[in-house]
């Protein structure tokens, strides 16, 4: 049976209105009093979509083609053109042509497209720009239709706002242009967000999963006006033409998969156990964690876990397999130990994930050894004789003086306390000079800890200090542990309820220190900069600079110009010759020493 020691309040209350509701009153269709199903028509929602995306935004590329369906005039689309397997893989420059009203579906079998950050996928097209006139080009339009089994399709909402007849191989502006493709020129792609779809009925229904489309199909628009966009305005586009008309595709680029191929291992190298070894591949989900792709392998009834606040998912037993004092499991990325927990690492495409058993056996109790004997001794002597006592003549002894012993005075020495033992990194030679002692100190203090490698605790003086670190920090300085949070509520939405930091997130968000970025992420394993490391301590301790703070030429942002100056009259951060480097990321021993200067600025001396 799996164990899980916390679990967010508010995934509690989502996963209890999903079973209990399926998610509120906001459903596909409703029933009326005494009447027939009733289903609300979609609103139109049109984004507006982005003209630059490149070859290299791409993580992968359409992996077959099926329904190529060109117009049948070979004066339409010559017979040279109509070459679908162009548009199979990564953009290369060359193209298949639909033809006016043609049509063809991409197929995405490896790993499929996801509704992530931003836009999900990318359609590429030959537009020709002109030169003369910026934002104008030659473009030939298509609708865009996705769907998850090849059989209910979900087309995006368009909008043109052209007004009249673009002439043969004439110029039309990309501005007017929305939710269609072929709006970009050039070697760029036009982005589509599979968010836009997330109202339609279908994708209510269940009919379409966003998180799994594996088919695109891309329907050419001839462009005399007779067909329409979401709002019934006339589309038009360059018409007539001729040997390569309509929608030219040369291809199809995922920005966010649908989910990874990851292959998870465990292993007993050492101790034969029943169901070990096992090597499943898995389809992990885009933005899942290790430990999400072991669930997804073994299944959750096979794992025992606990949570640490700062370790996240602690791996208790696998498959009855459980760890002890001498006996554990460790966690390995393509076969190099893991610096970070399962339930941190964000899975990679391709990723081999491996736990392994670590088995000690037991040390044998040494044999007895007989013990030589010793025989009894037998005396075949006769008793000795008695001694011959020597005459000694007594001499009168002398008087015997009394000296009076006087004591010297004992001084107590003092009993010297016994001093925890200071942490060793087996890389603390590698930090810097002037923070040699910070690392020691921070260690020390329990504000950092180290990171497991395969020689031991490494500190990383070099590596670069990620958001969530120094969260854990900033909560660390400025809390005690009583206040560290418990019970996690889930304020972003890339932050699990099981990762090691997330507590520290929590308290952070409820204290007002962190506010995340406007698409609701909180970004952990982002780098923090010095400005914004500034700005959260002076919140979490409510440092105000005074008008006689030094001020730095090269500290711009309107956020972060007072919490810098704070910092700086404060002595916890310097800066360089009259800047300060906002933009400049901190590494760890940077950060050790920051973190030090508080603590003894403000908290160890409370």
């Amino acid at each position: 049976m799996m164990k899980k020691k916390w679990i967010s309040g508010s995934l509690a209350l989502l996963l209890a209105a999903a079973v209990g509701t399926g998610w509120g009153l906001g459903g596909v269709a409703y029933a009326a009093p005494d009447g027939p199903v009733v289903t609300p028509p979609a609103p139109i929602v049109v984004l507006e979509n982005s003209i630059n995306k490149t070859a290299a935004d791409m993580v992968a590329w359409a992996t077959g083609y099926r329904d190529y369906i060109p117009n049948e005039s070979l004066t339409n689309v010559n017979e040279h053109l109509r070459t679908p397997e162009r548009a199979v893989g990564p953009y290369n420059g060359q193209y298949v042509v639909l033809g006016d009203f043609g049509e063809i579906t991409m197929e995405f079998e490896d790993g499929g497209i996801g509704n992530g950050p931003g836009e999900d996928f990318a359609v590429f097209e030959n537009g020709i720009a002109n030169t003369s006139v910026p934002g104008w080009g030659f473009l030939e339009l298509a609708y865009v239709e996705v769907s998850t089994d090849g059989e209910t399709w979900l087309r995006f909402d368009s909008e043109s706002k052209t007004k009249g007849a673009v002439g043969a191989y004439s110029f039309m502006d990309q501005s007017e242009v929305n939710g269609l493709a072929g709006k970009s020129l050039g070697d760029y792609g036009t982005g589509f967000d599979l968010e836009a779809l997330k109202h339609k009925p279908e994708v209510l229904s269940g009919l379409v999963d966003l998180e799994r489309i594996n088919y695109v199909k891309i329907l050419d628009i001839v462009g005399d006006g007779n067909q329409v966009d979401s709002k019934n305005n006339s589309i038009y586009d360059p018409y007539p033409s001729y040997g390569s008309a309509g929608f030219d595709l040369t291809g199809i680029g995922v920005i966010n998969k649908s989910f990874y191929l990851t292959q998870v291992e465990i292993v007993s190298p050492d101790l034969a156990h029943e169901g070990l070894p096992l090597v499943k591949e898995v389809e992990a989900k885009v933005g899942s964690t290790a430990f999400n792709a072991l669930l997804q392998a073994v299944g959750e009834e096979e794992v025992e876990y606990s949570v640490h606040p700062e370790f996240g998912a602690y791996i208790e037993s696998i498959k009855g397999l459980a760890g002890t004092a001498k006996d554990w499991w460790s966690f390995l990325i393509n076969d190099a130990f893991a610096e970070v927990g399962a339930s941190s690492y964000l899975v990679q495409d391709g990723d081999d994930l491996k736990w392994s058993y670590t088995y000690t056996p037991p040390t044998p109790e040494p044999e007895p050894q007989p013990q030589p004997s010793t025989p009894p001794s037998y005396s075949w002597y006769p008793p000795p004789a008695a001694p011959v006592k020597e005459e000694v003549k007594e001499t009168p002894e002398e008087p015997v003086t009394e000296e009076p012993v006087t004591e010297e005075p004992v001084t107590e020495q003092p009993v010297e306390e016994p001093r925890p033992a200071v942490p060793a990194f087996v890389d603390q030679a590698s930090a810097s000079t002037w923070a040699q002692h910070a690392v020691l100190r921070v260690a020390e203090l329990g504000i950092f800890t180290g990171k497991p490698s395969g020689e031991g605790v490494v500190f990383d003086p070099k590596g670069t200090a990620t958001r969530a670190e120094f969260t854990k920090i900033l909560v660390t300085l400025a809390q005690s542990d009583s206040d560290t949070a418990t019970e996690v509520t889930s304020e972003f939405n890339d932050v699990s309820a099981t990762a090691w930091y997330a507590g520290y997130v929590s308290v952070a968000k409820n204290q007002g220190w962190i506010t995340g970025f406007a698409d609701g992420a909180f970004q952990p394993s982002a780098a923090i900069t010095r400005q914004d490391a500034a700005v959260l301590i002076a919140r979490a301790f409510g440092l105000k600079a005074s008008d006689a703070a030094p001020s730095f030429r090269d500290v711009q942002a309107a956020y972060a110009v007072a919490a810098v100056r704070a910092l700086a009259e404060a002595g916890i951060m310097e800066g360089y010759n009259g800047s300060f480097r906002p933009q400049d990321v901190i590494t760890r021993e940077e950060l050790a020493v920051v973190a030090l200067r508080v603590y003894e600025a403000f908290v160890g001396s409370n």
